[in-house]
């Protein structure tokens, strides 16, 4: 049986976390980096996480067109033979896209934090500088 929402029911929980874990843990980690490789990531993590979204879209829709093809000519009565037959294929896309939209969820506030620290590290730094070369 399938909940509806973001979240779907699936054995082991903590499989939903994965992307969203390793993209904390990426982020964490790029404090270490370069500069660019920080502003690089703050950019890419949410266009990867949306892509991710999209690409579970295309596939649900791929996968629905295929039960709809299955069930066209033979005894699926209706509406109950295209939900089973959607019910039927594997669980892979629910975690796909199930964990794409987290890590979304989760991108896109690291991005912002990203943006506003570098933009307040760039302020202080233009700040020291022009009052060190007034001061020479």
């Amino acid at each position: 049986m399938r909940r509806c929402g973001i979240v779907p029911e699936v054995p082991y929980p903590w499989m939903l976390w994965i992307l969203p874990g390793a993209v904390v843990l990426l982020w964490v980690r790029s404090w270490w980096r370069t500069l660019e490789y920080r502003l690089w990531f703050a950019l890419m993590a949410p266009i990867t996480a949306f892509g991710g979204v999209v690409l579970a879209l295309v596939l649900t829709l791929m996968q629905s067109r295929a039960a709809a093809r299955a069930c066209a000519g033979s005894d699926c009565h209706g509406v109950h033979g295209f939900t089973g037959a959607m019910d039927d294929q594997p669980g892979l896309l629910d975690l796909l896209g199930s964990g794409a939209a987290l890590s979304l969820i989760v991108a896109l506030p690291l991005t912002v934090v990203t943006s506003v620290v570098e933009l307040v590290r760039f302020v202080r730094r233009y700040e020291r500088e022009a009052k060190a070369s007034a001061d020479s």
